[in-house]
């Protein structure tokens, strides 16, 4: 009910939207938190695993809600998400918002034993959560989130640059042109590509480097660390076939490799 209220006020207010889903994400966690999805409801899974839920250990003990054991493994989102794995959770089943867990992985701040949770770090669950062994689960790249973003997207504008490598190494050459020049309407109904986000944000992070907060030296190392990020999967989208503006038969063309 919260979602179908957010999505018709979407249209007049893009932030309260935004705060209404983050709302629905807190309260899922809340109840995730508090056994309160038993029975037939959702379990927990790695949706709340990707949002953060559940880090805490009690008096040392950690009691996992996935295999209902104490101290079988760490608290660790990176054991959480094996043990999901190793209990059969689904990979790629959506919560009510409609976000994926590959979606939540890329899109979710984490912290790990307070501090921010690193890009390797991302990467390292990324590849638990999509293993390169499982071809059944290849099709988990190309759902869209709420938004109508797909996966590379998602990636490539946070500059996540090793992700966007091991995800176009998974997916056939044949797919990869499409996954690069997919498009999708941002907060100012203005329709782009992926390399197109990808340049805007890369080229915005350059000109704040050079005219802003240059006297801040943490600020001005994470600036060149993202810029450096961005610029490695622009060159990535690029090798992979992305362009500017592409037409819509590049959009959805599955090309067919040269025998």
């Amino acid at each position: 009910m919260m979602n179908m209220a957010s999505l018709k006020l979407r249209p007049e207010s893009e932030s309260d939207y935004l705060k209404i889903q983050d709302g629905i994400s807190d309260i899922k966690q809340l109840l995730a938190e508090s056994g309160v999805s038993g029975g037939d409801g959702p379990k927990y899974s790695f949706n709340d695993i990707a949002r953060g839920a559940g880090e805490e250990s009690w008096f040392r003990n950690f009691n996992c809600r996935i295999c209902n054991q104490t101290n079988k493994h760490s608290s660790s989102y990176l054991d959480q998400m094996k043990c999901a794995c190793a209990n059969g959770r689904d990979r790629n089943a959506p919560d009510e918002t409609g976000l994926t867990p590959a979606h939540a992985i890329i899109t979710k701040k984490r912290s790990n034993n307070g501090q921010h949770e690193t890009p390797a770090q991302t990467a390292e669950l990324f590849r638990i959560l999509i293993p390169p062994d499982d071809p059944t689960l290849r099709e988990a790249l190309h759902v869209l989130d709420p938004e109508g973003h797909t996966l590379v997207h998602n990636i490539a504008v946070r500059g996540l640059d090793e992700i966007l490598k091991y995800v176009l190494k998974l997916e056939t050459p044949a797919r990869r042109v499409a996954m690069v020049n997919a498009c999708s309407i941002g907060v100012d109904g203005v329709e782009s590509s992926v390399f197109d986000y990808v340049e805007a944000i890369r080229s915005m992070n350059e000109e704040i480097r050079i005219n802003w907060c240059t006297e801040d030296k943490d600020v001005r190392a994470f600036l060149v660390e993202i810029g450096a990020r961005l610029a490695r999967c622009k060159h990535m989208l690029v090798q992979a076939g992305a362009v500017s503006s592409p037409s819509v038969t590049k959009r959805w063309r599955i090309s067919q490799l040269r025998r």
